[in-house]
């Protein structure tokens, strides 16, 4: 199956992946449904160390109905599948209307798998959450999915957490949909297709290249999140 988008970018599509023990980073351009625009930037910090924690940065900035939204989440997460967190840092608007939150979630072992505790205060109010073993940070997903085997049947079950709201959506699945060739410009590039399903979440699918580079995400059809330069992804909102 062939699908043609439009080139931002073949040299971010195209170049070799970092090492575990470097800092890898990529940007997106996001389109939404309305013709909103913005950029998507994650950074993965990753040491040598198998034991340290992965440190995950997803910045989202987007002009919607004439507005200017952003939101940084800055996660700790281990070195797994799911790459399950355990400190998050939550931050929302710019200048002195800046929220911050900060959350540890520490977990424990039980008879019937490993159960989490999200602590964190919220308006000076403290708040608790249970998460089950098998969590998975909602923008963590991107990096998730990268590691996802391209095999016929492969599929990964798991939780959706949404931290900016202390949301939990339960029962989610990511399965291989197959290989895909997109058209970039003038170039084919050879991917594949993952699936995104579950229960109160927009179906989502993602394209994986032959050298694990998540390069476009789409959201209900609609919601685009296609990889480019870090200037292309700014000028998005200018």
């Amino acid at each position: 199956m062939r699908l043609t988008v439009r080139c931002l970018c073949l040299a971010a599509l195209l170049a070799p992946a970092a090492s575990a023990a470097q800092v890898e980073e990529h940007w997106y351009k996001w389109t939404g449904r309305q013709g909103d625009t913005g950029c998507f930037h994650v950074l993965r910090k990753q040491t040598a160390n198998a034991s340290a924690p992965i440190l995950l940065v997803h910045e989202f900035e987007a002009r919607v109905d004439g507005k200017r939204l952003s939101l940084t989440l800055t996660t700790a997460c281990r070195a797994d599948r799911y790459l399950t967190p355990v400190r998050i840092i939550s931050e929302a608007g710019r200048g002195p209307e800046r929220s911050r939150v900060f959350a540890t979630i520490v977990w424990k072992k039980t008879r019937t798998g490993a159960v989490g505790r999200l602590c964190t205060t919220v308006q000076g109010e403290e708040k608790t959450m249970v998460l089950p073993q098998g969590t998975v940070m909602m923008f963590a997903l991107f990096e998730v999915v990268r590691a996802l085997p391209f095999e016929k049947g492969a599929e990964l079950k798991f939780h959706s957490l949404d931290a900016t709201g202390l949301k939990l959506m339960r029962d989610h699945v990511v399965r291989y949909a197959g290989p895909e060739t997109l058209r970039i410009g003038d170039r084919e590039v050879k991917t594949h297709r993952f699936q995104h399903t579950g229960p109160q979440v927009q179906p989502a699918q993602y394209w994986v290249t032959e050298r694990r580079r998540l390069i476009r995400v789409l959201i209900d059809g609609a919601k685009e999140y296609l990889l480019t330069t870090r200037a292309i992804a700014r000028a998005t909102l200018d």
